[in-house]
């Protein structure tokens, strides 16, 4: 089966719909520096496009510092 060829650019986080229905999208912060492990922050919402929106901002709000 061949994979997808197009990917998300790094950190730009991940959408996914959880069992209980609601929408979560995740995406990346930045690295402990004691451990080095990834910190994660998650967005919820009702629907997909809601929390896709939610998730430009604050990835836009993260990258403008």
């Amino acid at each position: 089966m061949p994979r997808n060829k197009s990917r998300n650019a790094q950190g730009a986080g991940t959408i996914r719909q959880r069992v209980d229905g609601r929408w979560e999208a995740r995406y990346t912060i930045g690295r402990d520096p004691g451990t080095g492990r990834q910190l994660q922050r998650s967005i919820y919402g009702s629907t997909q496009q809601e929390v896709r929106k939610k998730l430009a901002q604050a990835v836009a709000a993260l990258d403008a510092g």
